[in-house]
């Protein structure tokens, strides 16, 4: 029977539920509303304030609660929504104001009501007079009483979604407040909640967050995705104590479950983990909504079918909140077709028949035979994903020996390691040069160890996570074999732990040192045949085996130049650049950089910034390390005006001056300037200076660096430590 079902199957508990129309189903879930929330276990409590007014705030707020509307949409009997603008109170007019404090790019503001007898006021008035008045709130409304007074209501106060916040403006521009809150606290839901319901609705929220995963949480300035997977968290505590207000998603009402489940299932077609998650989500929203239905009957006296429609509309509605897509359709219609056949298991003569390509061998990963037929097709064995995982890395995640097999007889690199992604807010990896070796160590069973050790898998590379010492395959199982560890190798026994120790062990120094040695020359000797590929890997796992062996990284600079791999030259450049003290190995560093960021522009590869100075500093900096007269030529050669930089002229003692701005600061923040002109001007840099951005700036200071001749030309290299602007670059008059 295949391990995961075909999506006729995953849909069929879908369609049973489905044999009652969604109108039916609204209507018996909203009957339910009406019947529960008649029985509502928490009711709105005071949190500040006193008085009549109070009184009334909070009698109207407990009846709110009892309804399927937003706290948004609360009012007070007898108000009238007003504009903000001004009118008259009290012994004189009042104008009203909506301070804005600012949020996440626009979406995460809040506002507060300024009242004040003084129309247009600067924001720096309006945060004085903000002092003391009703809190920011995420929604704010202004309203007119049937006695003429003017009320604030928002809600969403301080960032809490369950507080409500009912002020009352005074004669004397001051304000009576009333502060509700309109949901219990963790403690209450605990006391009254059973811990079944409670575990159904976390697990629920566990399962929501593995389909979600932590990737892009907090980018961009609006942090979507973060406001999205509170919202759902808010939503589901609801679920608890007010499950009939649990029905339409707040802020995208374009949106519904059943399109996000839709969503879901395409994505599911990405691979072996994003199905497993999907199936897993799938059965524990049955899962939660049984055990929340069963609570609903008991606590609410709900007939069957009413507690089984209001449990399954509240829980779909808040998971809703976090899991969203947007007219999603990630593969091609025939592609898709296929990966949801081989993800289900299909027999391979119903995967043959289907016309679609699959590239990515990772959808294969647990299905040989279908693996197998992907290679047949075409597919390579060492296509890597954004962060350099291969399918022989997956193949080890999974403990597949088959599919491991079968990668590495049709090629498949055992020493590929991964980076750190380009793309932080599609994933969140932390951790680099993993190997196959790695994943086994953490994931497989011995047998898979053993065959990538055989087939030249090297365990003496260590994978590094932000700065720390790299771990070798070796640290990884004493890790995740370790008596009481948190996240354990479930494929390795203990009885097997010392065996498999065994054989990762890694190479004496000596050995390492050797070994690295032949990798170099067996690189040069490919590189020279016209191989670069595999010199490309014999270079790199050489550093791998002996990090810092200078003549690797200087040949790796080149080759992977040559392969048009910017990324990988960059870093074996800069690698030697921090590291090496042979001057001619910097210089020659420095012009291979050169070369790449013509190429590549401003990089970013493996969580490291390449090539924002310019390729024309890289040039500046290999005259630097080996002031030859070769490299002066070459520097003053491409600073002279071309294609790429930004050029402005400066007149000096009426002689014209080229300057060049090679491009952006360096790491640290620094601009270089380039002075292009005869050789028979001398340029005073005391006379240059910068006219000041404005009368509160201070203009910045310029520093010579050097001085490059090359016959008749003489480039003169400025430093600017405080950003350089050329429009307010001057000449200065002689003393």
């Amino acid at each position: 029977m295949p391990l995961i079902a075909s999506r006729t199957a995953r849909c069929l508990s879908t369609l049973l539920l489905l044999s009652v129309t969604p109108a039916t189903w609204a209507a018996t879930a909203e009957q339910a509303g009406a019947n529960a929330s008649a029985k509502a276990w928490f009711t709105p409590q005071r949190v500040a304030g006193d008085g009549a007014f109070c009184d009334e705030v909070l009698k109207a707020a407990r009846a709110h609660f009892l309804t399927r509307k937003r706290w948004a949409a609360f009012v007070l009997p007898g108000m009238q929504r007003v504009e903000l603008r001004g009118a008259e109170a009290g012994q004189g007019p009042v104008y009203f104001d909506l301070l804005t404090h600012p949020g996440c790019g626009g979406a995460c503001e809040r506002y507060q009501v300024i009242a004040s007898r003084t129309p247009g006021q600067d924001r720096e008035t309006l945060e004085q007079l903000a002092k003391g008045l009703p809190g920011p709130a995420v929604d704010v409304e202004l309203f007119k009483g049937r006695d003429d007074r003017y009320v604030s209501i928002g809600s969403g106060i301080d960032g809490q979604p369950d507080r409500l916040e009912v002020s009352r403006l005074n004669d004397d521009l001051t304000w009576t407040t009333c502060r509700i809150s309109t949901g219990p606290d963790e403690a209450q839901i605990a006391q009254s909640i059973p811990a079944a319901v409670r575990s159904a609705v976390e697990a629920m929220e566990r399962a929501a967050a593995r389909v979600r995963q932590d990737a892009g949480w907090m980018c961009g300035s609006a942090r979507t995705h973060a406001r999205w997977e509170t919202a759902m968290h808010d939503a589901l505590q609801a679920v608890h104590y007010r499950p009939w207000a649990v029905f339409e998603r707040v802020d995208n009402p374009t949106g519904t479950y059943d399109q996000d489940l839709q969503g879901l299932q395409r994505w599911a077609d990405k691979g072996v983990f994003e199905r497993q998650a999907y199936e897993a989500f799938v059965q524990q929203m049955e899962s939660s909504q049984a055990t929340v239905a069963t609570f609903f009957a008991q606590r609410y006296g709900l007939a069957k079918a009413q507690a089984a429609a209001l449990s399954r509309q509240a829980l779909q509605n808040a998971v809703s909140e976090g899991i969203r897509f947007y007219q999603y359709a990630p593969y091609p219609k025939d592609e898709a077709a296929l990966r949801d056949a081989i993800l289900a298991h299909r027999p391979m003569a119903e995967i043959r028949a289907l016309p679609g390509k699959v590239d990515d061998l990772a959808v294969a990963i647990d299905y040989p035979e279908a693996l197998a037929y992907l290679i047949e097709q075409g597919a390579d064995v060492n296509q890597a994903n954004a962060f350099g995982k291969t399918p022989l890395m997956y193949a080890a995640q999974y403990n597949q020996v088959q599919s491991a097999r079968t990668l590495l007889d049709k090629g498949a690199y055992p020493n590929a390691t991964t980076l750190i992604p380009v793309d932080g807010c599609s994933y969140s990896l932390r951790t680099t040069n993993m190997t196959a070796l790695h994943y086994a160590a953490r994931y497989a069973g011995p047998e898979l160890v053993k065959l990538l050790l055989d087939r030249g898998a090297e365990p003496a590379i260590k994978a590094r996570w932000d700065g720390e010492p790299g771990r070798t395959p070796l640290d990884w199982l004493q890790q995740y074999t370790a008596p009481g560890a948190a996240e354990r190798n479930p494929n390795i026994a203990d009885g097997q732990v010392a065996g498999v120790a065994a054989l990762l062990q890694p190479p004496s120094a000596p050995v390492l040192q050797a070994r690295a040695q032949r990798l170099v020359l067996e690189g040069e000797k490919a590189y020279q045949a016209g191989d670069l590929k595999r010199a490309l890997r014999a270079l790199d796992l050489a550093i791998n085996l002996q990090p810092g062996h200078e003549r690797a990284l200087a040949d790796l600079s080149l080759v992977a130049l040559r392969d048009g791999n910017y990324g990988l030259s960059l870093q074996a450049g800069q690698t030697l650049i921090d590291g090496s003290h042979d001057a001619r190995l910097v210089a020659n560093a420095w012009h291979n950089q050169a070369l790449a960021c013509e190429k590549a522009g401003s990089t970013r590869y493996n969580d490291r910034l390449y090539c924002n100075a310019g390729p024309l500093y890289a040039r500046y900096q290999a005259w630097r390390a080996d002031p030859s007269a070769q490299r002066a030529a070459n520097l003053v050669g491409h600073a002279i005006p071309e294609g790429g930089y930004t050029v402005a002229s400066l007149t000096y003692d009426d002689v014209q001056l080229d300057v060049i701005k090679g491009s952006g600061p360096t790491f640290d923040g620094r601009e270089f300037l380039y002075l292009a002109h005869p050789s028979r001007i001398v340029i005073h840099t005391e006379r240059l200076g910068w006219k000041a951005a404005s009368d509160t700036q201070a203009a910045p200071s310029v520093v010579e660096e050097a001085r490059v001749l090359d016959g008749s030309q003489t480039l003169t290299v400025l430093r600017c430590d405080q950003g350089c602007d050329l429009k307010g670059l001057q000449v200065l008059p002689a003393p």
